[in-house]
């Protein structure tokens, strides 16, 4: 076989071994150190790997040592040990009844000859001499460690009908001069929801836009029927007027607030009043002598409960007449 018959023999066996290698599927890259996890989203539920950054030892001004990983944070709470913590919001389905299942891990263990720092406890102000409050005191926490999961999921609240759960990792674990790293964890969250449960496809408003931003799978977040369509709520042509809060708590409203802020007390059927907040109707305490009159000296009360933020120290409530009974609150003995 000459020269030129070997190197098209060669061409062709690269050929043929490109197409083949070319025709396998590609595995994704594995994940780098991250404060987040990469997730594949399944049918009911989600998978995720986690993995850790190489940590650092740091002293302390008390002779005490904290772990430091690039990406996390550190635990803050008090009595547990200052190490390295990271965590995520997790859209959950209205109805799901959510199982965490830790699936692979791989952990490497490390001697650690020091003393880890505990989290102090708070305990009131600290006073300069004068007595003048000038900051927050904390007094030390028991010296002993807690065990803490490696990955935990934990009910969160519901955010404009969205229901959400937070996911933390703590990649370090301590135990007598030495520290397990969990490097990676392959974990799945399984939704459990019922195969009768139907989610809604409304269209998300620009809060429930901004919640989808916040968690880790936006394309399986599901907005309970009673946020998603708050039928009850009147049209804007009845007198509305907005009522703002500052602060939580029972918040009292009189018939000179009302008629101060240009609402038209003297022509409303006060027992059409409704209170709504985020899209529902809130009950309120009348006080008054009880007819359908809003007269001089009468009032309502109700329990606020706003939602702060870092732009607005207040919230809104909505006031309205609508076209029937508003909720009111029920009597109770003192």
């Amino acid at each position: 076989m000459n020269k030129n018959k070997l190197n098209r023999l060669f061409l062709i066996l690269l050929a043929v071994g490109w197409l083949a290698w070319s025709g396998k599927p590609t595995l994704s890259a594995p994940p780098s150190p991250s404060g987040e996890p990469q997730i594949m989203l399944l049918p009911d539920g989600l998978q995720l790997v986690w993995q850790a950054a190489e940590p650092t030892a740091v002293s302390q001004p008390d002779g005490t040592m904290t772990l430091t990983m690039p990406n996390f944070g550190m635990e803050q709470t008090a009595g547990l040990p200052a190490v390295p913590t990271a965590s995520v919001l997790v859209a959950l389905p209205p109805e799901a009844t959510p199982e965490l299942l830790i699936t692979e891990t791989a952990v490497t263990e490390r001697p650690f000859p020091h003393a880890i720092s505990i989290n102090p406890q708070p305990s009131g102000a600290l006073r300069d001499a004068a007595g003048n409050a000038i900051g927050g005191d904390y007094i030390p926490t028991a010296q002993r460690l807690v065990t803490i999961p490696t990955l935990s999921l934990t009910e969160a609240g519901v955010l404009r009908g969205v229901r959400l759960a937070r996911l933390t990792f703590h990649p370090v674990q301590l135990d007598n001069g030495r520290y397990q790293l969990t490097e990676t964890v392959t974990a799945t969250i399984q939704f459990n929801s019922p195969p009768s449960a139907s989610r809604p496809a409304n269209q998300p408003d620009l809060l429930q836009q901004g919640v989808a931003a916040q968690v880790i799978n936006p394309s399986q977040l599901a907005v309970s029927q009673a946020q998603a369509a708050p039928a009850a709520k009147p049209a804007a042509t009845s007198p509305t007027v907005l009522i703002e809060v500052d602060q939580p708590g029972i918040t009292a409203v009189t018939y000179q607030n009302l008629l101060d802020a240009g609402f038209p007390v003297g022509s409303v059927n006060s027992t059409n009043l409704q209170l709504y907040y985020d899209g529902l109707e809130r009950p309120l305490e009348w006080f008054g002598d009880g007819d359908a009159q809003f007269e001089a000296g009468e009032s309502f009360r109700f329990y606020a409960a706003p939602w702060f933020n870092r732009w607005m120290g207040n919230d809104v409530y909505t006031l309205t007449e609508g076209g029937s009974p508003g909720s009111r609150m029920g009597s109770q003995s003192a």
